[in-house]
């Protein structure tokens, strides 16, 4: 047990016909937290952070921080950057002994795209780290209504994948960033053409609050990574809000709080996954 690759992670779910379940911390506290439970349900995990936490903290924190607690932990854990369009803070990441990152060229023209992302590829390989990929932005809850994933979204994700070889793709099949209202129905579709077409393993993002039915039809149809944050977010700001009302007398005490609130979420979050495994 121990640091292991994305290649490595979604490789094996693929194999075994399941899905890694990914986390987006925001710093020591959380990741403490998702380390904590997978290593009590022996789970391995993805433990991720988006761009603007990474910078927040600097990348090299981060690493040395996720390197110290995966040491005392047994779990096999990997460490991914999150929808970053920066191919440089990418290579920065990567260079330091990040796993791997999302590139998300879904901001440039498709053949921009294509390119941009096969010489990060090559990039990363060189270092060792994989690229996660994305051409069709994951949009908020928010602009969810107004969207439907675009004509011929298959076709051009397919040949995507195939000009880039990423190793696993983040298609857009209706999710969004955000809290639902109400549940999105999947366009399974994609995801059925996208796995038998490439055999990339493919990642679902916007996982928090859907159904384990839900999860249970995307890992049959090729989910292999699945993302959670808003869980994570809501679980972390619950005691600090519940604090305003009765606060407590001590830093520890809070962050005591906040740290089983997010294992809590944590562990409902692979329950749903594990419920969708097997189906």
């Amino acid at each position: 047990m121990g640091i292991v690759s994305l290649c490595d992670a979604v490789g094996s779910a693929h194999r075994d016909g399941r899905a890694v379940p990914a986390f987006n911390v925001v710093d020591d506290v959380s990741m403490a937290a998702v380390l904590d439970i997978a290593e009590h349900v022996r789970e391995p995990v993805i433990v991720q952070m988006s761009t603007r936490t990474a910078k927040f903290w600097r990348p090299e924190v981060v690493l040395a921080t996720f390197r110290a607690m995966t040491a005392v932990r047994q779990v096999d854990a990997t460490l991914h950057l999150d929808h970053c369009q920066d191919p440089g803070l990418i290579t920065e990441c990567l260079q330091l002994g990040w796993n791997s990152a999302l590139y998300d060229a879904s901001h440039l023209p498709y053949d921009q795209a294509i390119g941009s992302t096969r010489e990060l590829v090559r990039t990363a390989r060189r270092m060792g780290a994989d690229i996660e990929g994305e051409t069709q932005p994951i949009r908020s809850v928010a602009d969810l209504e107004c969207h439907s994933p675009i004509e011929h979204a298959a076709d051009l994700s397919a040949a995507f994948i195939e000009a880039t070889g990423v190793c696993c793709f983040s298609p857009d099949i209706g999710t969004a960033h955000g809290k639902y209202d109400e549940e999105p129905v999947l366009r399974t579709d994609i995801l059925r053409t996208l796995a038998a077409r490439t055999g990339v393993p493919l990642v679902l993002h916007g996982a928090s609050g859907l159904s384990a039915e839900a999860l249970r039809e995307a890992i049959t149809c090729g989910i292999r990574k699945i993302n959670f944050s808003t869980a994570l977010k809501s679980a972390y700001l619950w005691p600090m809000r519940k604090g305003a009302a009765q606060p407590v007398d001590a830093p520890l005490e809070l962050l005591g709080s906040i740290k089983e609130s997010v294992r809590d979420a944590v562990a409902e979050c692979i329950g749903v996954v594990r419920g969708g495994v097997g189906a």
